[in-house]
């Protein structure tokens, strides 16, 4: 079983010897390393050449830059393995952790393995990303859309690509490729890898440690690009969840659309701190989105979907109103 690790990498040059580091030293040795410089301005380029010339493992592509979702798509189209694993550019993989997601992924057939990880907090110490509740403990192997739906409950569900061990196969049946031209494109591509998965197994190997650092896109100001990335995930989702209606279960459905309008809440959130956009295309979207879907859904969705719906509004009517 090869594994093919996609890395983009972006002026990353403080934090990128460690994290190929972490990646090389795999104590599972049949892996390929894809990464792809997207238009690097740092001594990133010269980095990954150095460790290239050093480790025929590692073979790097480079574009203009184009985004991370183009990276990780022309990466996807590079690789070469049965399964893939994205990794970002400035964090750490565990020694062990193609060893533990592979030895779940052969002993399941799963089209997706769900790995753990963990993030490092203001205090140092490392604190586990989406804790899974305690109804799966035992669980190891679920149809994608049925684990979605028993994450969701507890907003447990990873919305992160490198928990996500997939088999190359059906990424690429599925056309299951990174959405371009904006960020927050994890929200969308893991929800659509979850629930199309026919088998989807849990592991509870930490592999992965999430090292947040200044300048990351989850640390930008540009609040109103991140605002509006989210309404076009949003708008996605919900498009997704059309398409699909008719394999998912009743409860992926219902949670996804619960999904669809906690994004709507997480535009709020962003918009109240300080950036000043128009808010009105929102707003008229997701009422009249609430208007068409709500006599649809069962009750408890019904009040999910509703209080994410008003949180948004409100945090949406209160901020400062300017052009996007």
């Amino acid at each position: 079983m090869k594994v093919s690790i996609i890395i983009p990498v972006y002026n990353v040059e403080p934090y990128l010897d460690a994290s190929l580091s972490s990646v090389l030293v795999q104590t599972m040795a049949d892996f390929e390393v894809i990464a792809v410089d997207d238009g690097s301005s740092d001594a990133s380029p010269a980095i990954l050449q150095s460790y290239a010339a050093a480790d025929h493992r590692l073979h790097v592509f480079t574009q203009a830059n184009r985004g991370v979702s183009a990276a990780r798509n022309r990466a996807l189209r590079e690789a070469q393995g049965d399964y893939i694993l994205c990794v970002d550019s400035d964090d750490l993989l565990r020694p062990d952790a193609l060893e533990q997601l592979c030895r779940c992924a052969s002993k399941t057939d799963a089209d997706i393995v769900l790995g753990r990880a963990q993030v490092r907090g203001a205090d140092g110490a490392f604190y586990e990303m989406f804790p899974r509740p305690a109804a799966l403990d035992g669980v190891q192997c679920l149809r994608g859309d049925l684990l979605y739906a028993a994450l969701m409950p507890t907003l447990a569900f990873p919305s992160v690509v490198y928990q996500y061990l997939c088999k190359r196969k059906f990424l690429l049946e599925n056309s299951l490729f990174f959405k371009e031209g904006i960020v927050h494109e994890d929200e969308l591509w893991c929800a659509q890898v979850m629930c199309l998965a026919a088998r989807a197994a849990l592991t509870d190997a930490c592999h992965y440690d999430y090292l947040p650092r200044a300048g990351s896109i989850m640390q930008s100001d540009n609040l109103a690009y991140r605002v509006e990335s989210m309404f076009v995930v949003a708008q996605a989702l919900r498009e997704f969840v059309e398409a699909q209606r008719y394999y998912l279960s009743p409860a992926a459905h219902g949670w996804l659309m619960v999904r669809v309008f906690w994004l709507y809440r997480q535009m709020g959130r962003l918009a109240q701190r300080g950036h000043s956009l128009s808010a009105d295309r929102y707003q008229a979207y997701f009422r009249g989105l609430l208007v068409k879907v709500f006599e649809r859904l069962d009750g408890e969705i019904q009040e999910e979907c509703l209080k994410y719906y008003r949180q948004g509004m409100f945090l949406l009517t209160n901020c400062s109103i300017g052009q996007l």
